[in-house]
């Protein structure tokens, strides 16, 4: 049987808080995945209907809940958001994948083109020098004494 009562307590980066009964009693614990398909989150002072549950340990905590006066997301709306976020989640990332692959591939070549082109340039120019000191040396006959 649902039973309803006032959120006079929630802890929003913990998730959870505690409903006072409108029958009276002990105020009965909640946790946000009890309230994970309303439209938004619950804020102190909004009225909650639920189902009571025992727990193991023997408290009692809020179940199958929702916040009076506030819409619920559809299964179906839901799912077509989360069907719509995913698919956009998936194509971004390869969409940056391919062209931060095309990217870093083709700094890759330039870079290596580089590295190519310097040691070309500097055996040349260890080339010429080697060879410069040796063509110096003349090629004229010596006169004979």
């Amino acid at each position: 049987m649902m039973e309803t009562g006032r959120l006079v307590r929630w802890n929003s980066s913990k998730g959870f808080g505690f409903i006072e009964p409108d029958e009276g009693g002990k105020d009965v614990f909640i946790h946000i995945s009890t309230l994970k398909h309303m439209a938004r989150k619950p804020i102190q002072g909004d009225q909650i209907a639920y189902i009571v549950e025992q727990q193991a340990d023997g408290k009692i905590k809020a179940s199958k809940a929702h916040i009076v006066g506030v819409v619920t997301k559809s299964d179906s709306h839901a799912h077509q958001n989360s069907t719509q976020n995913n698919i956009g989640k998936k194509r971004s990332p390869i969409k940056m994948n391919k062209a931060t692959t095309a990217s870093g591939t083709m700094s890759r070549i330039i870079i290596i083109l580089i590295v190519i082109a310097i040691g070309r340039f500097a055996y040349q120019a260890y080339y010429d020098i080697t060879n410069s000191t040796g063509a110096e040396v003349s090629t004229q006959p010596q006169k004979s004494k």
